[in-house]
């Protein structure tokens, strides 16, 4: 019963129809424990409906029907005959959702970034020094990527949002992200999506595809050169014998020394003196990135390239200036006066290729000047590599816009690539279609070393 057993007398057990142990299983999950009873967020009465309902009667006080009708109040608000603008559809969908939002009504929006407000920096003397201490009648976040790494995070955005929603963290790991994350459960993957549903608004690219051109995607193969296949295994192996010979350490240390291994690989994959720098093995995928590249200049199109190593960045502008290619460049360690030049220019026509760091670009541009996007390298997670793409296929685009992908063949890359399709299938089927992202266990990295 998953912690709902009714004891009657002594070896007897009271019988319960499996839509009724449903229903009390929501309850536990959506409340938390307290005295002899549970206690849940007020807000978490929208998930709380279908068990009310199928109650039949239900002793409550009155604050507590008037909060219960207020949360399902059908309100149609119009657009201020003052607005100056014509509102697309999603927009006035947007608007509705906002107006006739459960928190409350909003009368302004104050916006901030994220990386403004975050608790590990200092915040300006006018904000809170703690993002969790804003004080507002509402709060709202956008964000393309919701969930990039684990549901944990998921809950620090509710935590701001609506304190209490998803329970404590403890709670939140037991009764959710352990089992949907670990396990697979689906019923718990269910009963998330139920509670945080009502305070999500999704804005899919298909609200938007009429007024977007085509957007190709592509993958380009490479494939490694002989003392490359060679230096590659070497590694991997010598990556296995490191791990083996650390069986002992932590499940922590040894998670980071896995990761640590993989990362070599995947610097390998990009090129060989990312690893070793005295190496003067030929990269295949630089030779595969600038036959492309030179093909695309030759019918005047221009391309963003993103890397999520700075390194290999390196080795792309010493390609670009031997090969007098204009371009811009930006990773996370370009300033902000910087970073808006640079964007500019870009945007009027000085440069043919902007180089981009996959962390430092996955937002906040606007680089519509670029037709084709050529990423580098896979991330983890797909969510990351589709918003870096979306810097071009934007509104603002008037060509159609293509996107390469350059994977090692017999590689990590490839087995990377066969995780996006895993963690696609988690955020469909959990926050419909939002950028969800399961953690990677230890054995399962250990997998991919193995080639498993």
């Amino acid at each position: 019963m998953n912690g709902f057993r009714y004891g009657i007398d002594d070896g007897m057990f009271l019988a319960i129809t499996k839509q009724l142990r449903k229903r009390l299983e929501e309850l536990r999950a959506f409340s938390e424990g307290h005295g002899k009873g549970v206690r849940f967020a007020p807000l978490a009465a929208l998930a709380l409906d279908d068990l009310t309902n199928e109650a039949g009667q239900l002793k409550s006080d009155k604050a507590w029907k008037q909060h219960c009708k207020k949360m399902n109040e059908v309100i149609r608000p119009q657009v201020p005959t003052t607005l100056q603008a014509s509102l697309r559809d999603y927009q006035k969908t947007g608007f509705n959702w906002l107006a006739s939002c459960p928190i409350g009504v909003w009368a302004a929006v104050w916006p901030m970034t994220w990386g403004l407000v975050r608790p590990s920096r200092p915040c300006p003397p006018f904000y809170c020094e703690q993002a969790m201490a804003l004080q507002a009648g509402f709060r709202m976040i956008t964000t393309g990527t919701p969930v990039e790494n684990h549901l944990g995070e998921l809950w620090t955005l509710f935590h701001f949002l609506n304190p209490g929603l998803l329970g404590s963290f403890k709670n939140f790991n037991e009764k959710f992200a352990v089992p949907i994350e670990r396990d697979g459960d689906n019923e718990a993957r269910n009963r998330l999506r139920k509670l945080i549903r009502p305070f999500i608004l999704r804005r899919l690219k298909s609200d938007v595809l009429q007024e977007l051109p085509a957007k190709t995607e592509i993958t380009l193969d490479v494939e490694m050169s002989n003392e490359e296949v060679l230096l590659y295994e070497a590694q991997r192996l010598k990556a296995l014998e490191n791990i083996s010979a650390h069986e002992d350490e932590g499940a922590g240390r040894k998670h980071l020394r896995i990761l640590g291994e993989i990362m070599k690989l995947r610097r390998l994959c990009c090129h060989p003196s990312l690893v070793l720098p005295e190496s003067k093995i030929a990269g295949s995928k630089l030779k595969v990135f600038g036959d492309t590249l030179n093909e695309l200049l030759k019918n005047n199109h221009k391309a963003l390239i993103f890397s999520q190593f700075v390194g290999h960045l390196a080795i792309l502008r010493d390609y670009l200036d031997r090969n007098a290619i204009s371009y811009q460049y930006l990773d996370g360690s370009t300033s902000i006066k910087k970073r808006k030049e640079r964007i500019a220019k870009f945007q009027n026509g000085d440069g043919d290729v902007f180089l981009i760091s996959l962390k430092a670009g996955g937002a906040e541009l606007n680089l519509t000047a670029a037709d084709y996007v050529i990423h580098m390298d896979p991330w983890w997670n797909p969510a990351v590599e589709d918003q870096a793409s979306d810097r071009a296929h934007r509104i603002g685009q008037e060509r159609p816009v293509t996107v390469y992908r350059l994977v090692v063949k017999n590689s990590i890359e490839e087995q990377i690539v066969d995780l996006h399709k895993q963690k696609r299938d988690l955020a469909d089927s959990l926050l419909e279609g939002t950028d969800a992202a399961g953690k990677i266990s230890a054995n399962e990295l250990l997998g991919l070393l193995k080639g498993e």
